[in-house]
């Protein structure tokens, strides 16, 4: 006869205990998964609103429900760490049931898988997790969002050389920039949120795959776990890595592939042929061999980790590959959802103090911006205006101003009517008599901001309107998640006044 006490799950079934190989392959990696942090708390979370429903619905008595729901919370209140684990036993939930057969008694712990299974009570647990993590995430992207604008609104005026195929292309503003990551960052925003919508649902209730014949209430459990709603379909539900994992591996690896790429830009930038602006020491290295060095460590980290989110969709596809009639590939799979996010909360810190501390070669940037022929389309533009040339035709004139000037070592600054005239005299026959005036303005890099008035353009009030614009998006993002940090406040609220009310009986 079995000693309920100390009996596992897999005793009765099975004939033998479970190998080393399987220990330390399959159980071990997935206790440790299951033991971390947000993990741990999340499938707390989940037990305690399963036990508070059952016993709110009557499936369990107060005599159980009390001894379940108190070493639950002292579970929660102390952590993993109070946790004896032995990975011989298994999951998570097997661990916690036996401690709370050890403080009362296994007829009580006995209770708290009654209609649920792992399934739906793993895939619930992801799903609380997941969700927790991905709204940490939206606050962190938003709170580097500020320091983008607030940074974007100093340097609102510094004008910079922009780059198209890493070759001068036209005059730009850093803020303009900086409010373009802005916005990139904001569509992350958007698609975290959408996901965050579609994994933030409860299984609870569906059990192994067909539902279960105890009258739950779903939608209980739901609402204390902060769930707007459940997953309908008791398979669908079984199914519970097939989709949003997926879908936020995408996410984030878009949101790093964006901080890759400013990541990489600062990093040109910073190279000593650039010279445009600099990394605060305490974010660099040095060389061990080289005294001069001067390593940017934080961009470049920031780069590795871009390079390695590329892979994330995939792997989380490939775990996803099998037929739906197991959740053990997904369950015993090594699970980097945490590497993911801890991934990007480090590329989001470093980049927010690489820019809130870097330093910015404004005379250097205004000299590179009008030093080799980036205001080139402006020429031709004011060719347009001026004569009966249509913009092809002057292009083709301000094309041959910049091959003449190079081929005499002109600069910019330096070309006058008469070598416009030059120009059009080669390309079209006759000059064009701009004069002197007209063809310095062109050239002129910061006129060449001033002039740039369409909606969203560089020059001052367009950026300005940009900066406000981002403004009023970050507001409503903050309110958005106040609204969500509340609703789950509440719910966790209502969870505690719900247990309470059942242990006071």
């Amino acid at each position: 006869m079995l000693d309920r006490k100390f009996a596992s799950l897999t005793e009765v079934r099975l004939k033998r205990p479970p190998m080393q190989s399987l220990v330390e392959a399959v159980y071990a990696p997935g206790l440790e998964r299951e033991t971390e942090g947000g993990a741990f708390a999340a499938h707390l979370w989940v037990d305690l609103a399963h036990v508070t429903m059952l016993a709110e619905e009557g499936l369990i008595s107060t005599a159980a429900a009390k001894p379940l729901l108190e070493s639950l919370q002292f579970l929660r209140d102390q952590g993993p760490g109070i946790l004896p684990i032995d990975p011989v036993l298994g999951s998570l939930q097997l661990q916690i049931e036996r401690f709370i057969a050890g403080r009362a008694g296994p007829m009580v712990a006995g209770m708290l898988q009654l209609a649920r299974s792992r399934i739906d009570q793993s895939a619930t647990v992801v799903r609380i997790g997941m969700r927790d993590a991905q709204l940490a995430a939206i606050e962190q992207v938003r709170s580097f969002q500020e320091v983008l604008r607030t940074k974007a609104t100093d340097w609102a005026d510094v004008i910079m050389p922009g780059y198209t195929h890493l070759q001068h292309s036209q005059p730009w503003v850093l803020g303009h920039y900086l409010l373009s990551h802005h916005d990139s960052l904001g569509r992350d925003i958007e698609r975290l949120f959408e996901v965050y919508t579609r994994t933030n649902l409860s299984c609870l209730g569906t059990a192994a795959m067909s539902g279960t014949s105890w009258p739950v209430n779903r939608r209980r459990t739901a609402a204390l776990l902060g769930c707007p709603g459940i997953v309908y379909n008791s398979q669908d539900a079984a199914n519970f890595e097939m989709e949003f994992p997926a879908e936020t591996a995408s996410a984030l690896s878009l949101l790093m592939s964006g901080l890759g790429r400013f990541a990489s830009e600062l990093y040109i930038w910073m190279s000593w042929e650039f010279g445009m602006v600099e990394l605060d020491d305490g974010l660099c290295g040095t060389s061990s061999i080289m005294p001069q060095k001067k390593n940017p460590y934080a961009v470049e980290r920031v780069r590795a980790l871009a390079g390695e989110a590329i892979g994330w969709m995939a792997m989380e596809l490939g775990v996803a590959r099998m037929p739906g009639t197991s959740d053990c590939d997904q369950f015993f799979a090594t699970g980097h959802h945490s590497y993911y996010f801890r991934a990007v909360q480090q590329a989001l810190w470093l980049m927010e103090d690489s820019l809130l501390t870097l330093k910015i070669n404004r005379e250097r940037m205004l000299e590179r911006a009008g030093i080799n022929w980036s205001t080139a389309n402006d020429l031709a533009d004011q060719i347009v205006r001026s004569t009966d040339l249509d913009f092809r035709a002057a292009h083709h004139v301000a094309a041959a101003v910049v091959r003449q000037s190079l081929e005499q070592g002109k600069l910019p600054a330096h070309v006058r009517s008469a070598d416009v005239d030059a120009a059009a005299q080669e390309v079209h026959g006759y000059p064009l008599n701009l004069g002197d005036d007209l063809v310095r303005d062109s050239l002129d890099p910061v006129r060449f901001v001033a002039t740039r008035t369409s909606e969203g353009g560089v020059c001052p009030a367009e950026v300005r309107k940009l900066i406000d614009r981002a403004a009023a998006t970050s507001a409503k993002v903050a309110a958005r998640i106040a609204d969500e940090r509340a609703r789950l406040t509440a719910a966790r609220r209502e969870l505690d006044s719900a247990m309470n009310r059942i242990t006071a009986a």
